[in-house]
């Protein structure tokens, strides 16, 4: 027996040990993860150094996390991301046992993979997986990770020509940059409108965001920011054949944006403005500086823009065999750029997207109409039950009520036939004994007593009676259904007549002490209405007033009634009567 409780408590403290480490490597991971925003880098090399103690535990959880993590940061860093099969796993688990923000961002990673495979079309699908997982409607959404979701969908529809698309999506992009109080994204994602806006053909719209973005840049302080989204604003004016104005631009471009160097070198991935220093130049006819940036473009790898500009330039010189040659190589490179994209694939997914998106809302709402009619179904059973109820409960409340009213009645009549003979009785003795008289006298007293209560009983159960009568009446039930009905009908004069007619008929002892009160038309109403249990909203519906008026009215008839200044004790004293 020992023996195996030794071994029980010492398999349980295994077990609380093992969960507590869990906890603790949860905790680690939650850490690298804050860390990863503020040094990429830190947290790829935590990660890397404790690689083993995370997979080493067994627990599907912990490993999960950990290469999520991996990714993210491997993302962050540019460095080769995991194989989009192997990172599936990952995707699938989330889907399964994951948050909303840990779908998202399973889902965002995996399009991450695919960009980088140049799977323009799977990674659509995937970013679109991840917008759908989102919980925009939680107070812990993740709109850092959705607004770089919409900002990847926007360079991916870019990069295939797909401009529309591109817009579209850096409108959600800036949206949920705000949303993550991320000042300087929202701005660049109004940039990134803009650059689409230009790309589409609007000049108007693109030349006005740009404007905005640079004075916005600027009310946050960052300078070089502002500068560097003039490139638009430049290319505009250039199409326009606003040379002065582009070039006003151009140096505010080069000397604020911190992306040139003391040789005027532009910075690396920035060489396409090359395109606008060969525009300007053609465009202020110094043709020698054109072809000079034309070819430095060429340096950079961009053909087309290479080749359109030399066109350009041998078109103003007049040499037919480089216009032929450039001309030649203007649409190899252009079929090469066209040949090279997924705009048709990317597009169709997309459309599959909405197409899913827009059977599923339809479905969800088939199953709503079904549920809306079930609980429809089942309220009106209910109501029936509870109906049936009521007047079985009101019938048999009458029953009893009758019934007692004829016990009352009999032991009335029968309490006056013995007091009858006791008077016959005490006029046979009357002339006898004194004893005798007296002691039929104090009986005959104790009878009046008991017959007074009696009578007190059944007028008590005679005015509820009435009462009931009068509430039962044809007019009294019109009352409740204009009532119930709410202003669509009101009671004309002939009504009030009929009801006040009914109301002295059954109840003539109150009436005629309503009327010696010199109460006026409104506040009799009132009286009779609040009499026959009809509430104060009710009240104000059939004599056409607010409920704080009703309110007033109550205390006024209240005071010249029964001498009580309170609205609320009216009812409790026209009950006495």
């Amino acid at each position: 027996m020992m023996k195996q409780t030794f071994i029980f408590l010492f398999f349980l403290l295994t077990l609380l040990g093992s969960c507590s480490n869990h906890r603790m490597e949860m905790s680690r991971l939650a850490y690298i993860d804050s860390l990863m925003e503020v040094n990429a880098q830190i947290a790829y090399d935590s990660l890397s150094q404790d690689s083993g103690v995370f997979l080493a535990t067994g627990d599907r959880r912990l490993e999960m996390k950990y290469r999520l993590l991996m990714a993210k940061a491997q993302n962050k860093l540019f460095f080769k991301m995991p194989s989009d099969s192997l990172f599936q796993e990952v995707v699938d688990y989330y889907d399964s046992k994951g948050t909303p923000n840990e779908k998202m961002e399973a889902h965002y990673l995996l399009g991450c993979i695919y960009r980088d495979m140049k799977e323009a079309p799977k990674a659509i699908e995937c970013y679109l997986d991840a917008v759908e997982s989102a919980d925009t409607l939680s107070r812990d959404c993740d709109y850092t990770t959705l607004f770089r979701i919409y900002g990847q969908m926007a360079d991916v529809y870019r990069y295939q020509y797909l401009q529309r698309e591109a817009l579209s999506c850096c409108q959600k992009y800036s949206y949920y940059a705000a949303q993550a109080n991320n000042i300087a994204q929202s701005i660049q994602g109004l940039d990134g409108m803009a650059s689409a806006y230009y790309a589409l053909g609007d000049t108007l719209k693109a030349m006005k965001l740009t404007l905005k973005c640079n004075t916005l840049y600027k009310k946050q302080g960052m300078h070089e920011d502002a500068a560097q989204v003039l490139p638009t604003l430049i290319y505009a004016y250039l199409n326009c054949g606003q040379y002065q104005q582009a070039h006003h631009y151009m140096n505010i471009y080069e000397k604020e944006s911190g992306l040139f160097d003391k040789d005027n070198h532009i910075q690396s991935g920035r060489e396409h403005y090359y395109v606008a220093k060969g525009k300007y130049y053609l465009g202020v006819n110094q043709i020698d500086s054109a072809e000079y940036y034309f070819r430095k473009l060429g340096c950079y790898g961009f053909r087309y823009e290479t080749a359109k500009g030399l066109l350009d330039v041998y078109r103003i010189r007049l040499n037919s065999d480089s216009i032929n040659k450039y001309s030649l190589l203007c649409e190899q490179e252009m079929d090469k750029i066209l040949n090279g994209t997924q705009a048709k694939a990317v597009v169709l997914a997309n459309s599959l997207y909405n197409y899913t998106r827009l059977q599923k809302k339809i479905e969800e709402e088939k199953q709503q109409k079904l549920r809306d009619k079930y609980v429809a179904i089942i309220a009106g059973f209910i109501i029936l039950l509870l109906v049936i109820y009521l007047v079985r409960r009101y019938r048999n409340m009458q029953k009893k009520m009758s019934a007692e009213l004829k016990e009352v009645n009999r032991n009335y009549v029968l309490t006056f036939q013995n007091m009858e003979k006791a008077r016959q009785e005490l006029s046979i003795l009357q002339e006898n004994i004194d004893l005798s008289v007296k002691r039929k006298q104090e009986e005959i007293s104790s009878l009046q007593v008991a017959l007074q209560e009696y009578k007190e009983k059944c007028d008590q159960y005679n005015k509820v009676g009435n009462k009931n009568a009068l509430m039962a009446s044809d007019i009294f039930l019109k009352f409740k259904e204009m009532a119930r009905h709410h202003n669509r009908h009101s009671p004309s004069p002939k009504d009030w007549d009929a009801l006040s007619a009914e109301f002295q008929h059954y109840l003539p002892v109150l009436y005629e002490q309503i009327i010696r009160s010199r109460l006026s038309t409104q506040e009799f109403q009132v009286c009779v209405l609040s009499y026959l249990n009809i509430d104060n909203t009710d009240i104000s519906v059939l004599v056409k007033t607010s409920s704080k008026t009703i309110s007033n009215v109550r205390k006024k008839a209240n005071r010249k009634l029964f001498g009580d200044d309170s609205a609320s004790t009216l009812d409790e004293n026209l009950l006495k009567f």
